[in-house]
């Protein structure tokens, strides 16, 4: 992650982390996908992008050690307030820092995070250095369905997503609370400057540096999924 997007997330790190909480509370689907994915045991582990740590407990209770773990959100001291774990260290840095040297890692993951590093032909191979060999690497990323690039676009998403969580849910506190992330300021700010990949993109790109990797499709229509086995 990029320190002007850093500086972004300082502006909304808790609200997002309340934002986070409430679509988990809804719906198990993307935790029980990611659960699947990931392997049992692990010797060492880096969760690239971990925020305030909402799925680096997964990786916890999977490995032995959490290396460094790549903390590079600025919400890193709601990780350590609320989610701190043994062997796990929540560090506020840029994904191209974390250094193969620091594993390699039998786990790789990445939720959210990677479309806001850079280049994918700078940012996607540097991830594919991290894993050792036999590795698992498991990528969750936003993709553009269409009009990503549009004020519109976003204030549609804001309005709807609102709606969908006070119709499931029955809190207007919770739905206000969606509305306070997706219009302010700083959020549109940042969505307007990080573009995602489109679904085939995302296919196309990740597969030139992944071979072989399973797509999925289905988590989100603005996400998409991979799992990919390192050679051995």
């Amino acid at each position: 992650m990029t320190t002007t997007t850093t500086a972004y997330f300082d502006s909304f790190s808790v609200l997002f982390d309340r934002f986070t909480r409430i679509w988990d509370g809804i719906s198990t689907d993307f935790d029980d996908w990611l659960g699947a994915a990931l392997p049992a045991r692990a010797r060492a582990a880096v969760d690239l992008g971990c925020g305030a740590g909402r799925h680096s407990r997964l990786l916890a209770e999977r490995a032995d050690r959490v290396a460094r773990g790549g903390r590079v959100r600025p919400d890193a001291a709601v990780a350590r307030a609320e989610r701190a774990r043994p062997g796990l260290d929540y560090q506020h840095r840029g994904v191209l820092d974390v250094s193969p040297a620091e594993g390699p890692f039998d786990v790789v993951l990445s939720v959210h995070t990677l479309h806001h590093v850079g280049d994918p032909a700078v940012v996607l191979p540097h991830v594919r250095s991290l894993a050792a060999p036999g590795a698992t690497v498991v990528i969750a990323d936003i993709v553009d369905p269409g009009g990503w690039a549009t004020r519109d676009f976003h204030l549609d998403r804001a309005f709807g997503d609102a709606r969908v969580v006070h119709q499931l849910t029955g809190d207007a506190a919770a739905a206000a609370d969606v509305l306070r992330l997706l219009l302010h300021p700083r959020w549109l700010e940042l969505t307007g400057a990080d573009t995602p990949l489109t679904r085939a993109a995302f296919h196309h790109r990740y597969a030139e540096v992944f071979p072989g990797a399973a797509f999925t499709d289905d988590l989100h229509p603005l996400m998409c999924g991979l799992v990919w086995t390192a050679p051995g």
